[in-house]
């Protein structure tokens, strides 16, 4: 609670057989607290949503730990409001990765959502998905069909009966026994931009970092993509994302002065075409069957 003031906090966590767990407290002015889900509910285990409302303006983080001894984990902030449009640059269901939308319905009636996937090659592919009034569905990426397996890919998704609905993206690493050894996730954006920027990133022998751009236009996007080392040094490439379309760039096969250093980035249209980026970072080693774990930024 940044604020001079107290706030009251409630949180709500439906649980698996419908009904929801309700605790309030006060936070004082200038303070924190970190509450345990799990110590809320023991005897529930599974997906859940939680929800947080507030007498007056605060800061909420999720974070979720796995494993034991832990394994893998990640965190996020929490979206303010349900919305029709959600945008994720990001996703793949190439191995080791998974990728699932976990969608909430918090309306009195069904959402329609069309998920419209932008592949590195091809035509788009739109899958449909109903979502029951106050329902929760995971969507798995893989499962949609074989022209999605096996592929980078963002997506779409629209509410077509204007229903808004939460949406969050989970990208794992997942093990031959099917767990997550680590994870990304995260909520998506409304619009396209013309430009994006990530202040921190790295590269080298240790990890990976990569640039997932969607173009969602009917028109090629130009683009420029510069990269700003500790030494001031700016390096700039130019590249091209086709009309509906996904392109993944790995920062440290640009130029040679980007394969091993600390690093910011932005984008920028060339041409007036808007686009969506999301800097995905993994580290473990070079490559997906080496990666331990990972995070990204839109």
């Amino acid at each position: 609670n940044p604020g001079d003031t107290a706030a009251a906090v409630t949180l709500l966590v439906p649980a698996n057989d419908g009904t929801r767990t309700i605790t309030s407290w006060t936070l004082p002015a200038l303070a924190q607290r970190v509450v345990s889900v799990h110590e809320l509910m023991p005897t529930q285990w599974g997906r859940l949503d939680v929800a947080v409302l507030t007498s007056s303006p605060i800061g909420v983080e999720r974070r979720e730990v796995w494993g034991t001894p832990l394994r893998g984990g990640h965190g996020d902030l929490g979206s303010t409001g349900p919305r029709t449009t959600w945008i994720f640059a990001d996703g793949s269901t190439r191995a080791p990765l998974r990728t699932t939308f976990e969608v909430f319905n918090p309306g009195a009636i069904d959402a329609e959502l069309a998920f419209l996937y932008l592949r590195a090659s091809g035509a788009a592919v739109t899958r449909v998905h109903v979502v029951p009034a106050r329902g929760r569905q995971v969507i798995d990426v893989a499962q949609e069909g074989v022209d999605l397996a096996a592929t980078d890919t963002g997506v779409q998704i629209t509410a077509t009966n204007a229903v808004p609905v939460y949406v969050e993206r989970v990208v794992s690493l997942v093990d031959a026994s099917g767990l997550a050894r680590g994870a990304h996730a995260g909520g998506g954006v409304e619009a396209p931009r013309h430009g994006w920027t990530f202040v921190d990133g790295a590269t080298g022998a240790f990890f990976d970092l990569h640039l997932a751009l969607v173009n969602l236009s009917t028109t090629t996007a130009q683009l420029a993509i510069d990269a700003r080392r500790p030494d001031g040094t700016v390096v700039t490439r130019s590249l091209i994302v086709p009309a509906k379309r996904r392109v993944t760039v790995l920062l440290d096969t640009l130029d040679s002065r980007l394969a091993d250093t600390v690093v910011s980035v932005s984008t920028r249209s060339l041409n007036g075409v808007p686009h969506v980026a999301e800097q995905v970072q993994w580290w473990g080693g070079a490559g997906a069957t080496a990666w331990t774990d990972g995070h990204v930024a839109t």
